[in-house]
């Protein structure tokens, strides 16, 4: 045990790190998966909320007066005067 009373983590190989395989494309969970973004992801979808609608035309730029980076410019310019203000 190291002096700083850790024990070390062995890795034996960096693959450990890596998430798991996409299921097949013929498998049940894929089906499944697929068939809930086709449902979500229809202009005309009732499946979402209307949070997330705005959120997805937001990051779209679709139908807002506001784009994607503008409101990352904005809470960007917010943190910075929330940080100077201290």
């Amino acid at each position: 045990m190291p002096a700083s009373g850790h024990t070390a983590v062995n890795r034996s190989h960096r693959s450990q790190f890596l998430p798991p395989p996409p299921p097949t494309l013929i498998s049940a969970r894929y089906a499944t998966d697929f068939n809930e973004v086709k449902l979500r992801g229809q202009d005309t979808s009732g499946a979402r909320t209307a949070e997330e609608t705005l959120m997805a035309q937001v990051h779209a730029s679709v139908n807002t007066q506001i784009g994607f980076f503008h409101v990352w410019n904005r809470v960007a310019a917010d943190m910075r005067s929330v940080r100077v203000s201290r």
